[in-house]
């Protein structure tokens, strides 16, 4: 029975690893880290943030409380290579999770009212492109009954603006001008002249 008991904790901690594998990247693909920070558009009410790495072997850990503010972006915790799971808990709450049971709980709770958001640890990009890492910037809008709502601060590439043409004046003295003056004399000469003629 022993033996029975530690081939079925072996047989659950392979089926964990396995599942736990990396899965390559699409051809022409790789992945490459992201590093991400974030920081509050307003101050949040009513809830109290907390991290804890997406990953099999820290669901025996506690959450750690996350800090932010509205003056300065921090950067979201990393761990493993794993996605960074921001939990966001209504304030009379915190003080009944006390062991990362209670938490587990809580998270797996069909009426849970914790609100989550996975930050990723990873991103695709194109196998040509050089980035050793991509690097995001978010901010966090507010947190209710719904979720946290999450939005990205996009980066300004600074693309060139089509410059605006400008009407060129023509001098007196430019080629265009005086080819314009010339052809206005001749008109009016020959046209006299044709008046003079139908007159006789």
């Amino acid at each position: 029975m022993r033996f029975l008991a530690t081939l079925s904790v072996l047989t659950v901690a392979v089926g964990v690893a396995s599942a736990d594998l990396a899965v390559p990247p699409p051809k022409g693909k790789k992945f490459v880290p992201v590093s991400s920070t974030v920081k509050l558009e307003k101050e949040i009410k009513g809830y109290t943030l907390f991290t804890r790495a997406n990953a099999p072997g820290q669901r025996g850990a506690l959450p750690k409380q996350f800090d932010l503010s509205t003056e300065k972006a921090v950067a979201v915790p990393e761990w493993g290579g794993r996605n960074m799971s921001l939990y966001a808990v209504p304030d009379d709450m915190v003080s009944k999770l006390k062991t990362a049971d209670d938490w587990n709980k809580a998270i797996a709770d069909k009426k849970s009212v914790i609100q989550i958001h996975d930050f990723a640890a990873k991103e695709t990009i194109d196998d040509k492109d050089e980035r050793k890492k991509v690097e995001r910037a978010f901010v966090i809008q507010g947190v209710d009954e719904k979720g946290i709502k999450v939005v990205e601060v996009k980066e300004d590439k600074g693309e060139p603006k089509p410059e605006k043409k400008e009407e060129k004046k023509l001098a007196f003295a430019e080629p265009g001008y005086l080819i314009g003056g010339l052809a206005a004399a001749l008109a009016a000469t020959f046209g006299g002249l044709w008046l003079v003629r139908r007159k006789k």
